[in-house]
């Protein structure tokens, strides 16, 4: 067997490139062994892609070592088109670099890592050409797309070697360990977790009645004016501590034309002017609950449970804050990002991250499936039982 293998794949852009979104794809996959590059066209140009598939998997069984700078959306890529590289160990550069900068740079990026060491430098042509101007991978010039995969591999190739001569063993230990976790989280997002949309939809539409109710009489500690916003902190404050809210509302006018196609018709228009609204204090505000936005004090859960005065007030508040999250965060929340991410099916696909926090500890986004709220659990339906 050779050594290792350093790998890379170039896809299509919608969420990044995110590897389990329906309409992405896979581009080209990259495979750099003893020095030598090679460049598969998987859904470039080619359908259907399966003697490419079938070249990769004799190169993948041919290595016992996998390479790679953000390894796991590669290896996501790979187990999606059905390429096994189980029996593999591997290698992310970019979880290397994590640890061995004592964890102090939050996902290092591939440029600024190799800048950082000499050991050459990425691209940035196509991403400034074609990428950030909304123009898909299939749609950039294949030897443009090549060249700027083939350069990605050697330099990957040289910071792992970099990284082999220069990380202590201490910090390599560790490194083997997260690596290995690197696959469980891998298979994780991979499987996802199951929702019953249906199910949250209705229970969605239950809490929304409820929040009506609450802030029912909720309206008249506000003075039933209709432009507060009970989501807003600064307007929380106002109201908690006194002051005054001034916003910019649009208010309707009939406008009639004079001229034109539509002379002697009448439409709705809207004009933009300053409304005012003071509020008495009706709680002393907590000592060192200060904000750095002058005149204003934090409305957050801990402090409104030690305001001392009117608790009905308090526990309207409470109420609807803890509502609002259950319905934002999670019933509508996990839903919204589904269709965000055009993920298949009822399955979510979140993000388990390593390299995020700078006490090392795992984190979790798109969306965030750590500590989620209990009440979740009545939605997500099993698929092992």
């Amino acid at each position: 067997m050779s050594q290792y293998a350093v790998i890379d794949c170039e896809t299509t852009i919608f969420q990044k490139g995110h590897p389990y979104s329906a309409r992405n794809s896979l581009c080209l996959v990259g495979i750099r062994i003893n020095n030598i590059n090679h460049v598969f066209d998987m859904e470039y140009s080619l359908r259907p892609y399966h003697q490419q598939r079938e070249k990769i998997i004799g190169l993948v069984n041919s290595v016992d070592l996998i390479v790679g700078f953000n390894l796991k959306f590669d290896l996501a890529w790979l187990k999606r088109y059905g390429i096994d590289f189980s029996h593999c160990q591997i290698w992310d550069c970019q979880l290397a670099e994590f640890l061995g900068s004592n964890q102090s740079i939050p996902f290092p990026s591939l440029e600024d890592t190799v800048a950082k060491y000499h050991l050459g430098t990425k691209s940035t042509f196509i991403d400034e050409n074609y990428w950030s101007l909304g123009i898909d991978t299939p749609d950039i010039p294949l030897p443009e797309l090549t060249e700027y995969l083939e350069n990605d591999l050697f330099i990957t190739d040289r910071l792992y070697q970099h990284q082999l001569r220069t990380i202590p063993q201490l910090v390599r230990n560790l490194l083997y360990l997260q690596n290995e976790d690197l696959l469980v989280l891998l298979e994780m997002e991979y499987n996802g977790i199951r929702f019953d949309f249906g199910a949250m939809e209705r229970k969605s539409q239950d809490v929304q009645r409820e929040l009506e109710e609450i802030n029912q009489p909720l309206s008249k500690y506000a003075n039933g004016w209709p432009h507060f916003n009970w989501n807003s902190g600064d307007h929380l404050s106002t109201l908690l501590y006194g002051g005054t809210i001034e916003i910019k509302v649009g208010i309707p006018y009939a406008h009639t034309y004079l001229s034109g196609p539509k002379v002697g018709t009448t439409e709705t228009r809207h004009r933009w002017e300053t409304v005012t609204q003071s509020f008495p204090r009706l709680y002393e505000p907590i000592e060192g609950s200060e904000l750095q936005k002058p005149g204003f004090w934090s409305t957050d859960e801990a402090t409104l449970k030690t305001l001392k005065g009117n608790k009905d007030l308090i526990k309207l508040l409470l109420k609807r804050a803890e509502m609002e999250k259950w319905l934002g965060t999670y019933l509508k929340g996990i839903p919204k990002k589904h269709r965000e991410m055009d993920w298949p099916g009822d399955i979510v696909h979140g993000t388990f991250n390593q390299c995020g926090v700078i006490t090392g500890r795992l984190s979790s986004s798109k969306p965030n499936l750590q500590n989620l709220d209990p009440r979740i659990n009545e939605y997500i339906i099993t698929r092992f039982a």
